[in-house]
């Protein structure tokens, strides 16, 4: 008997790093145009979620332009071959300063994430952020419209302030959550351990699934690691997957909340790991073993061109092809509203 097809979406967090942000050219330009041309070569259709306030930011700085061109250009080279761009937020860039060629942030945890903005500026936020992206899709294709989302930091919840845009803006889509993660830091918190699995409705709370709803949460793939596999990936006779990002910056580690304590570090290390499935700091043995592993029919695959390698563009080469479909997530959605 035939498996049945799968459906497997490969999103991007189209980004810079936050403790030093990195370039322009080797964090987003160089890893993005090598995937383009994988993509190109094996009809795969991507969906790259662009931070629309540092691309606002940047567009009206007369020292970085030229890093904006470079970014419009991709953005017009992602859509012409048939992938899509969509809306990221991260709401540091709203307090960032660009001097002697660096950027600071000011009150980074008040800004991290969108829920410690006031209702106005989380409106604003969205509506610039969509009206960056649209204009600049819509050199390409005149009726454009940006549908889908995705929080900074997986911070998408509580929900209240970010409904109304949602709403107003005719965003359809959001892809945040990662069911079966829990984490707690000074500057996110989120518990995602009861949420679907599958795709589902929902118009209050992303937490809770109403067939109702006007909004479809397309969930983030995560996996479990048994303590058995993450020693053998250890041992010295095992081949070491090259895992050079192409990325120059350097992200931020936060500090853990109350509930991380020495006790629970001891305990984790001999239960199984959640991990989002991605292209990120992986090797091509894990990610197929997972996708075979997989039972869903979906299949949500979260990366950053940042954090590529030679080894995330051999998995893209290697994938399979039978029973397996590549769509763009507003495809995604059109299907699972069609079937």
């Amino acid at each position: 008997m035939e498996k049945l097809s799968k459906i497997v979406c490969l999103t991007f967090d189209y980004e810079l790093f936050l403790k030093e942000t990195g370039t322009v050219e080797n964090c987003l330009i160089k890893p993005t145009n090598a995937l383009l041309d994988l993509f190109f070569r094996r009809k795969i259709r991507g969906t790259f979620f662009i931070d629309a306030l540092y691309l606002n930011k940047i567009r009206y700085h007369n020292e970085l332009l030229n890093d904006y061109k470079k970014v419009k250009q991709q953005l017009l080279r992602i859509i012409r071959e048939g992938s899509r761009i969509e809306l990221h937020l991260h709401p540091q860039w709203l307090s960032s300063d660009y001097k002697n060629g660096k950027w600071t942030f000011v009150e980074l945890k008040k800004y991290y994430r969108l829920q410690n903005l006031t209702k106005e500026d989380v409106y604003a936020s969205f509506k610039t952020g969509k009206d960056v992206l649209e204009d600049i899709a819509r050199e390409v294709d005149s009726n454009y419209n940006i549908q889908a989302f995705r929080a900074g930091g997986y911070c998408i919840s509580p929900f209240d302030k970010l409904k109304k845009p949602f709403l107003d803006l005719g965003l359809k889509i959001d892809s945040s959550i990662a069911p079966g993660l829990k984490y707690n830091s000074e500057f996110q918190d989120y518990d995602f351990r009861k949420v679907p699995t599958a795709p589902y409705y929902f118009t209050e709370s992303p937490l809770s699934a109403d067939p109702r709803g006007k909004i479809m949460e397309i969930p983030i793939s995560v996996y479990k690691k048994f303590i058995y596999e993450r020693v053998y990936e250890k041992l010295p006779h095992i081949k070491k997957p090259d895992k050079t990002i192409f990325g120059d910056g350097e992200g931020l580690i936060p500090k853990l909340g109350k509930d991380k304590n020495y006790f629970f570090h001891f305990l984790r290390k001999f239960n199984p790991l959640q991990f989002v499935l991605s292209l990120d700091n992986t090797s091509l043995h894990t990610f197929k073993k997972q996708l075979d592993r997989s039972e869903s029919q979906i299949i949500n695959v979260l990366s950053h061109p940042k954090l590529l390698s030679k080894t995330s563009l051999e998995i893209v080469r290697d994938l399979p092809d039978k029973n397996t479909d590549y769509l763009d997530i507003v495809s995604l959605y059109e299907t699972i509203k069609i079937s």
